[in-house]
């Protein structure tokens, strides 16, 4: 089973929710159907890292060692 990093998108009546998972993307179809809004292949950093012009590298380094943010839950 090959996971991949997710961005989920759920809207109710009243709210909108962001969710960053890391699952299997056989389960996308299942969750389209449930009216998921999926955004595929996304790399995330940390913000100080943006603000120090550092996001070229550290996403070229993601890519390579498909590394996680040590401190994450997921």
């Amino acid at each position: 089973m090959t996971k991949k990093w997710l961005h989920l998108h759920v809207k109710t009546a009243t709210s909108s929710f962001w969710f960053e998972v890391l699952d299997d993307p056989a389960n996308l179809d299942y969750w389209r159907s449930h009216g998921v809004e999926i955004l595929e292949g996304c790399n995330a950093g940390p913000e100080f890292i943006v603000n120090a012009g550092l996001l070229k590298p550290w996403v070229f380094l993601q890519d390579i060692f498909n590394f996680k943010w040590p401190w994450s839950k997921a």
